[in-house]
């Protein structure tokens, strides 16, 4: 790990691809070469639109879940949201969960910006104490400390 960057989203915002590619734009960490997501939204329902944050952001972006999420909930409970059929367009528009299989189990993955033989490879590579990237699980146990005060090693 070279380094850690953090912004603060509203819960159930609108500003979480922005804060993201403002990140992205003035990070120092120029070696930095794909972003990876932890689910395609922050916050509750604070939808990243990853079509945007790799256009404008630069770099391939590579959304990982440990589950297949359940579009018909997501859909419903989104639709408490005044503006829900823009967020629900973020993730159409980031296309069809693909499975990754690893070792010990699978994630699932949405990308832009990058062809899936690659994403494949940056998961395989990356995935090597959990079914999570490392970089996501690092973030995981970092903020469970920063929260908690500690963190609990489940990551």
């Amino acid at each position: 790990m070279d380094g850690v960057v953090s912004t603060r989203v509203e819960v159930d915002g609108d500003d979480a691809t922005d804060k993201l590619i403002s990140l992205v734009k003035d990070i120092r960490f120029k070696d930095l070469r794909v972003i990876l997501l932890d689910g395609i939204a922050f916050g509750g329902f604070n939808v990243v639109d990853i079509n945007r944050l790799y256009g404008e952001g630069g770099l391939p972006v590579v959304v990982v879940t440990r589950d297949l999420p359940d579009f018909d909930k997501i859909r419903k409970a989104l639709k408490y949201l005044p503006d829900w059929r823009r967020r629900w367009d973020y993730m159409v528009a980031a296309g069809d969960p693909v499975p990754v299989k690893l070792r010990s189990g699978r994630v699932f993955v949405q990308f832009a910006g990058v062809c899936f033989s690659d994403v494949e490879s940056i998961i395989k590579l990356s995935a090597t104490r959990s079914l999570l990237p490392e970089p996501i699980r690092c973030a995981h146990l970092i903020g469970q400390g920063v929260v908690s005060g500690t963190s609990k090693g489940k990551a």
